[in-house]
């Protein structure tokens, strides 16, 4: 089987829109006026203490061509994987 298996997690998404927008660098406050966000809503966003909406999957899709339905994906696992993980027993 498995010798030393890493534990599973998932990231909020916003981690991950975080890390796209390094990897492209784009400055967090230009992104936050292009898409037309509060630069807290968006460390919010980044730091999982705020979920994707669909209006906000929209921005992101139009400024960075990732389709909404991929955000929108991510956020629902996010979710569904807080929820499970804060069930007894797990």
């Amino acid at each position: 089987m498995f010798e030393n298996p890493r534990p599973y997690y998932i990231v909020p998404p916003g981690a991950i829109l975080k890390a796209e927008l390094n990897a492209r660098n784009i400055k967090q406050t230009d992104f936050a006026k292009t898409i037309g966000v509060d630069t807290a809503m968006l460390r919010l966003i980044f730091n999982g203490k705020r979920s994707i909406t669909t209006e906000f999957a929209l921005k992101l899709e139009q400024a960075l061509d990732i389709p909404a339905s991929n955000w929108l994906n991510l956020q629902r696992q996010f979710e569904l994987w807080s929820k499970t993980s804060e069930m007894p027993g797990k």
